[in-house]
């Protein structure tokens, strides 16, 4: 089982979550995004715990971050990661 965050709950991400659900070795595990309410839909909608950005990067169970906006990627994978 691949466990997977979402960081970034616009518009595009659920046009990924509708994908991710239909494989039964993927496991949203969490997702975040910079306005709590928009990850609150998004989680509330696909029943995926709500997360902070730190919180994603932390989570032992998730193998992958897909879906960052691209001005959060210095601070998702920093140099050398």
């Amino acid at each position: 089982m691949t466990g997977v965050g979402i960081v970034g709950a616009g518009v595009i991400s659920r046009h990924y979550l509708r994908n991710m659900v239909q494989y039964p070795d993927i496991a949203v595990r969490g997702v975040a995004d910079e306005h709590e309410a928009r990850a609150q839909r998004v989680g509330s909608e696909f029943g995926i715990p709500v997360m902070t950005v730190t919180e994603v990067l932390a989570e032992p169970t998730i193998d992958i971050v897909l879906n960052s906006p691209f001005r959060a990627h210095t601070s998702t994978c920093p140099p050398g990661s």
